[in-house]
C-alpha cells in the first residue's frame, strides 16, 4: 500500500458518518489555504478527506469538512507521521527540486473592502483577470505566486513587483508600505506619471496624454501643427503643448465654445500642405461642437484630426460626426471584440466566472500578464532590462516602457483608434 493510498484510506475508513461533516462549495477567489482559515481545519486534512493530491481546488467543487477538532485530530497525526518518514525517504527527490526555476511572485494591493459597491465589484473584475493572467502562464510552465493583501489592511506585503491601489491619492501610503527596491506599479490612474518622475519605485502603466500625442505625431509628416482647446481645458491644452515642444515641434492655438465656430482657425490653418490638428478638449460640449467643425474642415483634404479618448465615450457625440472629422482617439485601452485571441478569453471568462468580463477584468489580465511574463524573462535583471524589450501587444493595452532620470518607469505604448471615412474603425497599436 503506497503512502499516498494510505492518506486515502485514512480519509475514507477513519470517519465513516455523513452527518460528521458539513459541505463547503469553492468559490472563485477561494483556494485550501483560505478554507482553512475559514473552518480552522488544516489544509493537509482537508486534502486527506477529500482525496486531493495538489495544492488545487476547483471552482463550485465540493468539500467536505469536518465538524469539530476532535474528527479530524487523528487524520492530521497520521498525515504527519507519514509526511516524516516520507521526508527521510525522498531526500534525494527534494535535493533534485531545489534545482528548477525560481517561483514569480506578483504582489497585489488593492482596495478590496473600500469604497462603493460599484468600485469593490471594478477591483473584484480586476483580479478576476489577473487570477486569468496566472492561469494562463501557469499552464506555459511559470511557477506564480500571488501576495494578495487589501490595501485598507495592516498587512505586510513582500514580493519584487507589486500592483498598487487604483486612486492616485493612495499612492503615497502604498509607497511606504512597500519593501525597499520593490516596484509599485498603477494600474490605472495616468497621473501617477507625475509619481514616478519622483520616485524610482513606482511604474505608471497607463501611457499619460502626452506621451500619446508625442508618439503618434512623431509618425505623422505634418506641416502644420495647430492644437484647438477651450477655456476649460487647461490640464489637456498643458499636456499636449508640452508633447510638442519636447518633440520640437511649433504649433498655433485655437479656441471652440460650446457653440460657433472655432476661433483662430483661418489664422491657423493653411492651404498647403498637411494640417494636423488635435483637440485637447475634455469637456464634453466644447468637444462635440470641435468634432462638428472639423467634420467641415477634414473635407479640404488636408487635414489629420487626433483627439483623447474621451471623444468616443461621450453619447452626444454622434459616432458618423466622428468619421466625418476623420478622427484618430489616442487611447491608453482599447479592446478589439473582432480579435479571436479577446474572444477566447471573454468565452474562458463567462465559463469560469458566469459574468460578462469588463474593461477592469481586461486590464488586470493584461498588466498581471506582461509583469509576470516579463520577470519569468528577465530574473533578477527585471528593472535594468526591462526598457530593452519590444512592445508587448495584449487584449485590451499595449506596453513599452520607458525610463525617467530618477530611475522611474513609464509605459509610452497606447492605441490609436482610426475613425475612417468609409465608416470602418481601424485599430493601430503604436
Amino acid at each position: 500500500m503506497t503512502r499516498l493510498f494510505f492518506l486515502l484510506w485514512i480519509a475514507l475508513f477513519a470517519y465513516p458518518q455523513q452527518d460528521d461533516f458539513k459541505t463547503h462549495t469553492v468559490k472563485w477567489y477561494e483556494d485550501l489555504k483560505s478554507i482553512s482559515a475559514k473552518y480552522g481545519v488544516p489544509v493537509d486534512v482537508l486534502k486527506a478527506i477529500n482525496k486531493i493530491e495538489g495544492d488545487g481546488v476547483a471552482v463550485r467543487q465540493q468539500l467536505l469538512i469536518p465538524t469539530s477538532e476532535s474528527q479530524w485530530q487523528t487524520v492530521e497525526d497520521s498525515i504527519q507521521q507519514v509526511q516524516e518518514e516520507d521526508l527521510k525517504e525522498e531526500e534525494p527527490a527534494c535535493a533534485a527540486e531545489e534545482t528548477e526555476g525560481p517561483e514569480i511572485s506578483l504582489g497585489l494591493l488593492l482596495p478590496f473592502a473600500s469604497g462603493s459597491q460599484a468600485q469593490k465589484d471594478n477591483v473584484l473584475d480586476f483580479y478576476s483577470g489577473v487570477l486569468m493572467a496566472a492561469k494562463e502562464l501557469g499552464d506555459q510552465g511559470i511557477d506564480i505566486k500571488l501576495d494578495v493583501v487589501d490595501f485598507a489592511s495592516q498587512d505586510e506585503i513582500d514580493s519584487k513587483i507589486i500592483i498598487g491601489p487604483f486612486r492616485y491619492a493612495d499612492f503615497q501610503q502604498a509607497i511606504e508600505r512597500c519593501p525597499e527596491k520593490s516596484i509599485l506599479v498603477s494600474p490605472l490612474d495616468p497621473k501617477t506619471a507625475a509619481l514616478a518622475k519622483e520616485n524610482a519605485q513606482l511604474m505608471q502603466s497607463a501611457a499619460s496624454a502626452a506621451d500619446q500625442y508625442g508618439n503618434s505625431i512623431r509618425e505623422v509628416k505634418g506641416d502644420n501643427y495647430i492644437i484647438i482647446t477651450s477655456n476649460q481645458d487647461k490640464t489637456a491644452f498643458e499636456e499636449t503643448a508640452s508633447a510638442l515642444e519636447q518633440s520640437g515641434i511649433n504649433f498655433s492655438v485655437c479656441y471652440c465654445d460650446v457653440q460657433g465656430e472655432i476661433e483662430n482657425w483661418e489664422t491657423a490653418y493653411r492651404e498647403e500642405g498637411l494640417n494636423v490638428v488635435i483637440l485637447a478638449i475634455n469637456s464634453e460640449a466644447a468637444l462635440n461642437n470641435a468634432v462638428r467643425n472639423m467634420g467641415i474642415e477634414e473635407s479640404k483634404g488636408n487635414v489629420m484630426c487626433f483627439a483623447g479618448s474621451r471623444v468616443a465615450s461621450y453619447e452626444s457625440i454622434p459616432t458618423e460626426n466622428l468619421h466625418r472629422a476623420h478622427i484618430h482617439a489616442l487611447c491608453s485601452y482599447y479592446i478589439d471584440y473582432s480579435d479571436p485571441v479577446v474572444l477566447d478569453f471573454i468565452h474562458k471568462y463567462r465559463a469560469l466566472y458566469n459574468t460578462e468580463p469588463g474593461q477592469f477584468a481586461f486590464q488586470g489580465h493584461d498588466l498581471a500578464y506582461f509583469l509576470i511574463k516579463t520577470r519569468h524573462e528577465l530574473g533578477a535583471q527585471w528593472k535594468e532590462n526591462i526598457t530593452e524589450l519590444p512592445q508587448m501587444d495584449l487584449l485590451q493595452s499595449s506596453f513599452k516602457l520607458k525610463r525617467l532620470e530618477n530611475g522611474g518607469l513609464v509605459n509610452v505604448a497606447g492605441r490609436k483608434v482610426e475613425y475612417c471615412r468609409d465608416y470602418s474603425v481601424r485599430l493601430i497599436k503604436n
